[in-house]
């Protein structure tokens, strides 16, 4: 098990989908997202690298950047959500449109729904327009969740969730936007983008939540290049003797600056309120001020920011609290590079 883990956080497990493309950003960024979303194993290299040519001399002559190489040697070109959803898995039985319910969204909330209702006979189906685990996914260490008293990563977590309501009969599609719901005769109808009505009994909405954006426009172009919204746990490995600023203050960004701390030189995590204990859990407080090379800057918010990633700090409060000898919080009123 240890050593799956490990395979995984390397992206070097056997069943790793390849993304090839010409940058970090664009169309290659947004498969990135996509296959995190569906707890797809990925790894992603540029096409001048020598493994990027190496996976381009494999595909179809003249095939079409980015490219998604499967394992077992199928190639994508440039393809859609929708397709990289029906290659990874979840497509609708065309000969089956009713149900007992049915469950728009497949994060925690959703898959626990599945594998309970599914369990007791009900026909499931659950729908989401990205994939299984939500918010989830991008969480490298949960370690406060019932079962699980070493942790697990929320990408694992959704996937034995996913394989838990499947074994139980439970239907899943992705890439798919619930576009109406309708009441007619007694009966709900739920309307997707692409593969029409669906009928049930019952409707249960376990939609998550959407990451606030920070709304600063210099930093809104480089998503992808150098700012990512929870994408820490595809995105570390790239980090490597890097500084890197994670912006928030609650367990997910918690999470996310351990996580990053294995790879990067430093990590300053920027916070609003004016302690970790506001939001986040005490576990995560007592492991981020025990690891040495997270530095936490508190009563900040991100104000502009540069096409070199520069993060001006806007001090909000007259105290700035050290959290861990090994982590002092500088000036806060500096500019942070």
């Amino acid at each position: 098990m240890v050593l799956l883990e490990w395979a995984e956080a390397n992206r070097a497990a056997p069943y790793t989908v390849h993304i090839v493309g010409e940058s970090w950003t664009g169309r290659a960024f947004e498969l990135r997202e996509t296959l995190q979303q569906c707890a797809v194993s990925h790894h992603f290299c540029l096409a001048d690298s020598p493994e990027g040519r190496a996976l381009v001399a494999s595909a179809p002559a003249g095939a079409r950047l980015p490219l998604v190489v499967f394992p077992d040697g199928r190639v994508l070109q440039n393809p859609t959500n929708l397709e990289i959803s029906r290659a990874t898995g979840g497509p609708i039985d065309q000969n089956q449109s009713d149900f007992d319910v049915i469950i728009v969204g497949a994060g925690p909330a959703g898959l626990s729904a599945a594998v309970y209702g599914a369990s007791e006979g009900l026909s499931t189906m659950v729908v989401d327009k990205g994939g299984i685990g939500g918010q989830a996914t991008s969480s490298s260490l949960i370690r406060n969740y019932l079962g699980f008293p070493r942790g697990i990563s929320g990408r694992l977590l959704a996937q034995n969730a996913y394989s838990q309501a499947w074994v139980f009969g439970a239907n899943f599609t992705f890439m798919q936007t619930v576009t109406d719901i309708a009441r007619e005769d007694g009966q709900l109808f739920v309307s997707l983008s692409d593969c029409g009505r669906l009928r049930a009994s019952a409707v249960l909405l376990a939609m998550g939540v959407s990451y606030r954006r920070l709304g600063v426009p210099a930093l809104e172009a480089l998503i992808g290049a150098g700012v990512h919204y929870g994408g820490s746990t595809s995105e570390a490995p790239a980090m490597v003797g890097r500084d890197v600023f994670v912006v928030g203050g609650a367990n997910s960004a918690g999470q996310s600056a351990l996580h990053l701390a294995q790879y990067a030189r430093r990590v300053t995590l920027v916070v609003r309120a004016r302690s970790l204990r506001d939001g986040m859990s005490d576990y995560l407080v007592r492991q981020v001020r025990a690891t040495e090379n997270i530095q936490t800057r508190l009563g900040c918010e991100v104000a502009v920011g540069e096409g070199s990633i520069a993060i001006q700090l806007l001090h909000q409060y007259f105290a700035i609290e050290q959290l861990s000898p090994h982590g002092s919080s500088g000036d806060p009123t500096s500019a942070v590079v």
